[in-house]
This record gives C-alpha cells, structure tokens and sequence, in this order.
C-alpha cells in the first residue's frame, strides 16, 4: 500500500515517534513540495523525515 502524507501529518507522526513504523507497513510517499517544508528545521523529527524520503 502506498500512501501521500502531507507536512503536518509527517511532521505529528514524527514528533510522536510513529512514523518509522507506519512506514514499516507502508510504502510512504513524500512529493517534494511537502519534503521541502518538512526538513526545513534542523530537528529530530525533520531527519527522521529526510532519512524517509531518501528510501
């Protein structure tokens, strides 16, 4: 299953220390406009998030 996360939704799942299993179970896709405004900041939750979309 493939799934398109806006932002605000990477970001919540992140910061909550969900996202790498949701991404275990599902293949997460990350458009660029959105990859950009969610690893602007230099936090756990937005390396998390960059170690996603380079999978």
């Amino acid at each position: 299953m493939e799934i398109v996360f806006d932002s605000s939704t990477l970001i919540l799942l992140a910061k909550i220390e969900m996202l790498r299993s949701v991404s275990e179970d599902v293949r997460i896709i990350i458009p660029g406009m959105v990859e950009g405004e969610s690893i602007i900041k230099d936090t756990f939750d937005s390396k998390l998030i960059s170690s996603l979309a380079l999978d």
